[in-house]
């Protein structure tokens, strides 16, 4: 079996409504406190490859489950991956916002279901690309936010609208056995 752990990054500082979609916004006292709880409760194992969304909330989180599982820096390791496949279509989720901004990952869905589906089909390709590249009992661990993290768990069941509603440091682990999705579990925040 082999497992891909697509986590939700841990929370944003937010300034304002438009600063949750900056990408440069960064991991707040707090996020970083859960995202070490989460590290400490689900993340044990190490990984093979390590992936991120580009923005910064995203590069963050990863960065503090690396230095909580005493890992150098990630930037620098050869299993680091900055994605463009694991973080949004800026140009597309502005202009869907714009159009209509959703409140969460139900009305991402409901409001805008062509740019959901794309994500989800995006996010999901890449996540099986690396599957096929790990050996059985490895495993991946990759951070991206919540539309498109639910995309890609709505996307690999073909189950819409979706169904999980992840807080901030959640995350699904997708296993693959044969190259084919076997199961997908879902891990708390933990208590």
């Amino acid at each position: 079996m082999k497992e891909i752990y697509l986590m939700r990054h841990g929370a944003q500082s937010v300034v304002d409504k438009d600063s949750a979609w900056d990408p440069e916004a960064p991991l707040t006292p707090e996020g970083t406190l859960v995202i070490k709880r989460v590290t400490a409760a689900h993340l044990r194992r190490m990984f093979q490859v390590y992936g991120s969304s580009p923005l910064r909330r995203a590069m963050e989180t990863l960065n503090v489950v690396a230095a909580a599982q005493q890992i150098p820096h990630l930037a620098q390791r050869a299993t680091f991956r900055e994605m463009a496949a694991l973080g949004p279509d800026i140009a597309e989720w502005d202009q869907a916002v714009a159009i209509r901004a959703p409140k969460n990952v139900q009305e991402v869905h409901e409001y805008h279901p062509g740019l959901f589906r794309s994500e989800g089909a995006k996010i999901f390709g890449a996540m099986k690309k690396i599957a096929t590249q790990l050996t059985d009992d490895e495993a991946a661990l990759f951070v991206s936010h919540q539309p498109l993290v639910e995309a890609a768990a709505a996307f690999a069941t073909q189950t819409y609208p979706p169904v999980y509603e992840l807080k901030k440091g959640e995350i699904l682990v997708f296993t693959f056995e044969g190259g084919v999705l076997a199961k997908i579990e879902h891990l708390p925040l933990p208590e």
